[in-house]
């Protein structure tokens, strides 16, 4: 008796197992929360990497040490597992790595950025006596004493844009602020 039912409906198995997955795939599409979070995700994106280039200028930090922190900031959102934001949304492998790229490593890096500027220790400057300057492609580069600041370039310089303190020829002071996180941020830059 068992065979006739198998010969009359061979296929009950295999018929059952797609209504299953036909229900999965509706109740996925009923309870897909992800189209508020793109939206989400795009406008952090933007907003934090607004922030980072608009204060990047005003940071001691390479554009290489910016890139390290958010290979950095990208590597830590990856050891966030997928279920732990699967218990909220409806996120494939997919979005989960686009979330961790565009909007968690930026947002952490602009939220570094944020709270080093306002948590930040007394003023201090240094003063280096200027050896020789030269003016290439809109900024002026300082050659300073002793090769100071010989590989950091965008401190020792000053773009036709940027407003400084000019008192004289001979000495070029730069100001800084310790912030909380120990990348320092440049207050302003003197000629005297």
């Amino acid at each position: 008796m068992t065979s006739k039912k198998f010969r009359r409906n061979p296929n009950a198995a295999l018929v059952r197992k797609i209504r299953e997955q036909q229900k999965m795939e509706e109740k996925a599409q009923r309870n897909d929360n992800m189209s508020k979070i793109h939206i989400a995700m795009v406008a952090i994106y933007f907003i934090s990497n607004l922030y980072i280039i608009e204060e990047f200028n005003h940071l001691d930090l390479s554009l290489l040490g910016l890139i390290k922190l958010i290979a950095f900031l990208i590597g830590f959102g990856l050891l966030i597992p997928i279920k732990f934001y699967r218990k909220w949304l409806t996120i494939s492998i997919y979005e989960y790595l686009i979330l961790n790229f565009i909007t968690i490593a930026p947002l952490l890096c602009a939220l570094i950025i944020f709270t080093n500027e306002n948590f930040k220790s007394d003023i201090y400057y240094e003063s280096y006596k200027i050896e020789s300057s030269e003016w290439v492609k809109g900024k002026t580069i300082f050659y300073l004493e002793n090769n100071q600041y010989e590989e950091k370039e965008y401190l020792r310089s000053i773009k036709d844009n940027e407003e400084f303190e000019k008192f004289g020829t001979e000495n070029f002071s730069i100001f800084f602020y310790d912030g909380l996180w120990g990348i320092r941020i440049i207050e302003k830059k003197r000629v005297h």
